[in-house]
């Protein structure tokens, strides 16, 4: 099982640079995360597929990154949410409030015992998720001059998707404040999202790279496989963890990302985590590295987990650092934060 606590290079997203979180359809792109396990004194990278279920590790696709996030996602409705009992069946006659965007008025189902109205409601929903949303995205099913407050998005890792070329968000009408709540238009959002969201039935959740966030729970996804989040927060005074001080927002931290792979990783002596083009590829693209481990804070170099005093009994821990020039070449190297590779809980501590 890997567990990562890392930050997310804030550069210019743009391929063949890294995948842009601000979308779920950069083409082809995704990153791929490998551990290298020396044979016969030689590097050996061994591709991580995360065990997702019970299907076979050829059948991984790979990672994105995602704004957990985006308020303009088109599929972003009621109906994608398969534990939301008003919405569940598909009724037409609830299209005003499931088959809409989630930051519509109509969205919101206020209960019949409840003081609050739908304009309250959606005010509350939109004040929460602009905590964690970046003054660059503007909330247009809402009000298109309201924006995020967070000094950076929180971004999520989730499964690429790579049947890209076919996501319903990749040609659909942008939705603003005066569409979202309209019900063709809220009728074509819940039958072509859910339609896609449920194309592949021999997968038990339909499409597995298929991710929309979920602005009422962060941590579920509506559709989808979420592995966590990037390290993230929010602070009212700058400190040298927390460089950027946001005074009005309420202290915050969101941090990790956890999968189990389908291999022993005994002996494993460094990660590295690539962008890459190829579906299922054998070796990993070291010129597009966008992770790598180091044995040293500066990340200088050296191979190698930390002492086994450090990472714990049966975890090989590293530090991981990531590259922060935006061409690449040659790397430039920044300390944002650690792995931790449990392999053989009964080991001792040397």
């Amino acid at each position: 099982m890997l567990a990562l606590s890392v930050a997310f290079p804030q550069l210019p997203l743009s391929p063949p640079m890294l995948p842009d979180p601000n979308s779920a359809m950069t083409p082809g792109i995704h990153i791929e995360m490998w551990a290298n396990v020396p044979v016969d004194g030689s590097d050996h990278y061994i591709r991580l597929p995360a065990q997702v279920g019970s299907n076979p590790p050829e059948s991984f696709t790979g990672f994105s990154v995602v704004r957990a996030i985006d308020p303009n996602d088109y599929c972003l409705i009621r109906a994608l949410d398969k534990d939301d009992e008003l919405c569940a069946d598909g009724d037409d006659s609830t299209l005003a409030q499931c088959g809409t965007h989630m930051f519509s008025k109509p969205a919101q189902i206020i209960p019949d015992d409840s003081t609050l109205t739908p304009e309250l409601a959606q005010l509350g929903l939109v004040l929460q998720a602009r905590k964690v949303t970046s003054p660059d995205v503007h909330f247009n099913a809402y009000d298109s001059t309201v924006v995020g407050r967070a000094p950076s998005p929180l971004l999520a890792l989730v499964q690429f998707n790579p049947d890209y070329s076919n996501d319903p968000r990749r040609t659909a009408a942008a939705v603003d404040a005066n569409n979202a709540g309209d019900v063709n238009l809220a009728r074509m959002r819940r039958d072509t999202c859910v339609k896609y969201r449920d194309a592949t039935p021999e997968e038990p959740d339909g499409k597995a790279g298929f991710y929309v966030g979920n602005p009422r729970q962060y941590t579920k996804p509506l559709s989808g496989t979420l592995f966590g989040f990037f390290s993230f927060q929010t602070c009212a005074t700058s400190t040298s963890t927390c460089p950027i001080a946001t005074p009005d927002l309420p202290t915050q931290n969101f941090s990790g990302i956890t999968f189990s792979v389908p291999m022993s990783l005994d002996g494993i002596q460094g990660l590295v985590a690539t962008l890459e083009v190829t579906q299922n590829p054998t070796a990993p693209n070291l010129g597009l590295t966008v992770y790598t481990s180091s044995l040293k804070t500066d990340c200088t170099g050296g191979t190698g987990p930390q002492p086994a005093a450090v990472s714990g009994r049966g975890v090989s821990r590293f530090l991981m650092c990531a590259n922060t020039n935006p061409m690449f070449n040659p790397p430039f190297l920044t300390l944002v934060g650690t792995t931790d590779v449990i392999t053989n809980l009964d080991s001792e501590i040397n």
